[in-house]
């Protein structure tokens, strides 16, 4: 700013401001006059740019103009030749292209385009209105970048370079797309809340070692997280509370090493979290508690570290399988109460060291527990499944549940428990099953089947293996079918538990017998001998 002239303090005011613009009007004249003579002398570094380069539509490539071959990387911040005065050039630069006349004017359609240079100050472009791209790579910048409120109708790209500074474009208007990948390092936090981008954000093969703010995003294309072949891309905390992407959103292969928060995010395409290959992915606590995803979510091989918390998710589908390099674990809490996908849950071969909440989950086409091949499924903790509705089979094939297994009041078409393993007592008291319920090769430590309706068979043996009743210490387990109706009843002779140990009062079977079996070993007569109440046929 000008000094005051204290000769104006012995005008009349209306001359005393008359002055005052007089002066801030020469020295502007000035200060454009200094910047078009940087600007057009080709001796500068922003001059050779400008003049050599970004006015005739080329990109300006400062590793050409200081003979560094190969390019230099940014990553490498103790390279001197990343100091060199060539390379270097004043924010104010960028500033003035992208902002003041005349050069805004004259930046051609192509727009800004610099590579390999170094930009030791902070670029300033809050509010402002872009008209041109502005395209940076292989660079390094140290100051921030602010973007803040700023509306542009070209796109904005930051790929394959280092900045050290803030990456602030909280609201930004953008109608075009936002890339910040490539291999592209963001050592401070990056701001994109409330954000409106008419493309796509590009975070692909990006590091970002301060915090991600994405509450309230709103994306019209993809958004894309992931890795790539030659650059894994990593998080810290990442905030997508209340984001809405039109497009996919994809994680693949990606590692969050803080915490994703994506409570009430909106995806219409789905939301891909896996692993793929030697790409793995790696989460620690995941919110997406009232999340809606049109579309999968996709979790194949992924591992978490921390809580997964998804009450009241809404999904096209959830696939949380292991697939045959690699393992999907979860190491501490699972919560999908309420939860409502409109198509399969598939959690083949998986491995949960916590609990698994998912009481009145629904689930429109399945939910697959199972192992499978070399990939067996397992449950260390707690499986709740009360209320829950599963329009298709539940699948518990060769599971094994080291905790307590609850079903009550579950609603399911087929129950498929063969060769499942229990410790615990599994509680399926109220259980609705639309078609059978096959406990044929199971190891349960007790089943408590009261007041439980099936509509078709109960499979406790024929020409498959039988189902013994015992715990892990021995001690014998009991079948509880107190009040259970069942449409009908296969079993062999050594399907059932020990004497004392099966509970009959008030169970009914319409037939004996069931689809598809070549033998029947069972009868009323052997059944009533091991129960001290009666039962009913029919």
């Amino acid at each position: 700013m000008p000094a005051w002239n204290p000769l104006l303090t012995l005008l009349p005011r209306p001359l005393a401001l008359l002055g005052a613009l007089a002066i801030w009007l020469g020295f502007g004249s000035l200060d454009l006059a200094l910047a078009r003579g940087r600007y057009d002398d080709v001796k500068t570094a922003e001059g050779w740019a400008w003049s050599q380069r970004i006015k005739l539509g080329k990109v300006a490539d400062f590793n050409e103009l200081c003979g560094t071959k190969p390019p230099l990387d940014p990553k490498k911040e103790d390279d001197a030749r990343w100091h060199d005065k060539c390379r270097e050039f004043p924010a104010r630069f960028l500033q003035d292209l992208l902002t003041r006349a005349p050069w805004r004017e004259e930046v051609p359609f192509a727009g800004v385009r610099i590579m390999g240079a170094r930009i030791a100050e902070k670029v300033n472009l809050e509010n402002a209105k872009l008209i041109r791209p502005i395209e940076i790579f292989g660079s390094r910048i140290e100051g921030a970048i602010k973007l803040s409120h700023a509306r542009t109708e070209s796109l904005i790209v930051i790929d394959g370079s280092l900045m050290a500074g803030d990456f602030g474009a909280g609201g930004l208007d953008a109608e075009s797309d936002l890339s910040l990948a490539n291999g592209a390092v963001f050592k401070s936090d990056v701001n994109l809340s409330g954000a409106k981008i008419d493309g796509d954000v590009d975070m692909v093969g990006a590091s970002f070692d301060g915090t991600l703010d994405g509450e309230s995003l709103q994306v019209s294309g993809s958004l894309g997280m992931a890795s790539d072949d030659q650059n894994k891309a990593s998080f810290k905390d990442v905030v997508l509370r209340g984001a809405n992407i039109t497009g996919p959103i994809d994680m693949t292969g990606a590692s969050f090493d803080g915490k994703l928060t994506a409570d009430s995010l909106l995806a219409g395409a789905g939301l891909l979290m896996r692993s793929e290959g030697q790409n793995k992915a790696s989460f620690k606590d995941v919110v997406l508690r009232g999340a809606n995803i049109t579309g999968p979510i996709d979790m194949t091989g992924a591992s978490f570290g921390g809580a997964l918390i998804a009450d009241s998710l809404q999904a096209g589908a959830l696939v949380m399988r292991s697939d045959a390099q690699n393992k999907t674990s979860f190491k501490k809490v699972v919560v999908l109460r309420g939860a409502k996908i409109a198509g399969q849950i598939d959690m083949t071969g998986a491995g949960f060291d916590g609990a698994l909440i998912a009481d009145s989950l629904q689930a429109g086409a399945g939910l697959l527990m199972r192992s499978e091949g070399q990939n067996k499924i397992s449950f260390k903790d707690v499986v709740n499944l009360d209320g829950a509705n599963v329009a298709g089979q539940v699948a518990m094939i060769g599971a094994s549940f080291d905790g307590t297994l609850g079903a009550e009041a579950l609603h399911a078409g087929d129950l498929f428990m063969n060769d499942a393993h229990s410790t615990h007592e599994v509680d399926m008291v109220f259980a609705h099953v639309g078609g059978s319920l096959d406990l044929r090769g199971a190891t349960l430590a007790g089943l408590d089947l009261s007041g439980a309706s099936i509509a078709a068979d109960l499979r406790l043996g024929g020409p498959y293996m039988s189902a013994p009743w015992t715990g892990n210490n021995g001690d014998p387990g009991a079948l509880t079918l107190r009040n259970a109706h069942i449409g009908n009843l296969t079993d062999a002779k050594d399907a059932w538990p020990a004497k004392g140990q099966l509970h009959l009062d008030g169970f009914s079977f319409t037939h004996p017998g069931g689809f598809g079996l070549d033998s029947f070993n069972m009868s009323p007569v052997s059944v009533s001998a091991r129960t001290p109440s009666g039962f009913s046929i029919g």
